[in-house]
């Protein structure tokens, strides 16, 4: 039954989530910059990590290089700072980068980081490059909203979301993982307007 009302929230908050964004954009869809090579889809996705039950967010006020940080650390606001673009970067459909719609930024692996920042995802890049590039492990694009892995191709290895990180880091993703997952390298993909 508690999946069932899940589900049912869930599509609550998509629509009222379409309309907003309708209204903030006069029903246009959302256009990548012009100079993409990439292609970027209408559809707007949020992510919800299994590891800490919170959603993905980019974290658009911390300042120097934790600007852009994603976490995996605040409930459901509906925020552009909680939403994402996929966009292909060739023919194969689950291969490409993330643009937050927050900042109109590519998430990087930060993988030139070292110790605990080894690999933080932070939304930062004007164009799309290795380290920029994502694989989409399960059953996405063909399910709408599906529990995936997210595989960073800039270091060969999987996002995590960092569950015991103290204060403003709790949450962090990184791409870090480089065998078996579980749940904290699992995140459900979510369509929210645009499927």
């Amino acid at each position: 039954m508690r999946n069932g009302m899940e589900h049912t929230m869930r599509r609550r908050l998509a629509l009222a989530l379409a309309l907003l964004i309708g209204s903030l954009t006069g029903g246009v869809a959302l256009q990548p910059g012009a100079a993409d090579a990439a292609t970027c889809l209408s559809p707007v996705y949020a992510f919800y990590s299994n590891g800490t039950g919170k959603y993905v967010t980019t974290e658009t006020t911390y300042g120097g290089s934790d600007n852009g940080m994603l976490r995996a650390a605040h409930t459901w606001t509906g925020g552009l700072n909680q939403l994402f673009r996929f966009c292909r970067t060739g023919s194969v459909v689950n291969i490409g980068a993330f643009r937050s719609l927050a900042n109109d930024l590519y998430v990087t692996a930060e993988i030139t980081k070292t110790d605990t920042n080894y690999g933080m995802l932070r939304a930062r890049s004007t164009t799309i490059g290795g380290w920029e590039t994502f694989t989409v492990f399960g059953d996405w694009p063909e399910v709408s909203t599906a529990d995936v892995n997210l595989y960073s191709n800039a270091n060969s290895r999987y996002v995590a979301t960092e569950v015991n990180y103290p204060g403003n880091r709790d949450g962090m993703l990184r791409a870090r993982t480089s065998g078996a997952t579980g749940g904290w390298e699992t995140y459900r993909i979510i369509c929210i307007s645009g499927c």
